[in-house]
């Protein structure tokens, strides 16, 4: 399923951030705060398949996530939008998922920010 990244994946979110540009200075506590106030971000997660032996706490586990970054200019009349992350972890790739949240996160835009 691809939907709206929420508070409860952060600590995913963090190990997939790590596994994608290595380890970092952030923290789980400072992506949950971006998460909750950070209205120039919008985070799309995709969560696995996964069986009882692999699921995490909240019964999910996410396979990647896309980012954009909502932008005004005074050059133009609508905001815009730019995907800044697209990661899918190797044992999910090949299977659409990048596409899958990259068609949610434009749709997103385009129905809830007015991006074309």
């Amino acid at each position: 399923m691809v939907r709206l990244a929420t508070i409860e994946d952060a600590q995913q979110l963090f190990l997939l951030n790590e596994e994608f540009n290595g380890e970092g200075d952030n923290s789980i506590e400072k992506m949950k705060e971006t998460l909750l106030d950070n209205p120039q971000e919008i985070v799309v997660v995709a969560e696995a398949e996964t069986d009882a032996e692999t699921e995490t706490e909240g019964g999910h586990k996410l396979a990647g996530f896309v980012c954009a970054q909502l932008k005004k200019s005074f050059c133009y009349r609508e905001c815009s939008a730019e995907i800044t992350e697209v990661y899918v972890r190797e044992s999910y790739r090949r299977q659409g998922l990048a596409g899958r949240m990259i068609t949610f996160m434009e749709k997103r835009c385009m129905h809830c920010y007015g991006v074309r």
